[in-house]
């Protein structure tokens, strides 16, 4: 299966001390503190195609390139890591959003 995959940071410089308490925050902690993800703080960062079994594949796969030594298409921003955002569509279209935790990746169902 092919998806095609947008990857979101938060960029603190963006945001204000709220983005820079969120950054690097796993999900059980920005629920407790922040009620839970919220991707107004986000901004994409890079984008593309990659070829998975499915979407928790896709996501370790995107994990994999983009802390390697050659990151896709030439992509010169930071490593993917936790409080990352992977949003996936597959070939039917349907869209599914992921968010980087400290030990994989968890769906996020209606993220604010």
């Amino acid at each position: 299966m092919t998806f095609t995959y947008g990857i979101r940071q938060i960029h603190p410089q963006k945001g204000n001390r709220e983005a820079v308490d969120r950054l690097f925050t796993g999900y059980d902690t920005t629920v407790e503190l922040f009620g839970g993800v919220d991707l107004s703080f986000y901004e994409a960062v890079d984008s593309g195609t990659v070829s998975a079994a499915d979407p928790v594949d896709a996501c370790e796969k995107l994990f994999v390139a983009y802390n390697s030594d050659e990151r896709p298409h030439g992509y010169r921003g930071r490593s993917m890591s936790v409080s990352d955002v992977v949003i996936l569509r597959d070939d039917s279209g349907a869209e599914s959003i992921w968010f980087c935790d400290h030990f994989g990746f968890r769906e996020l169902k209606g993220g604010k």
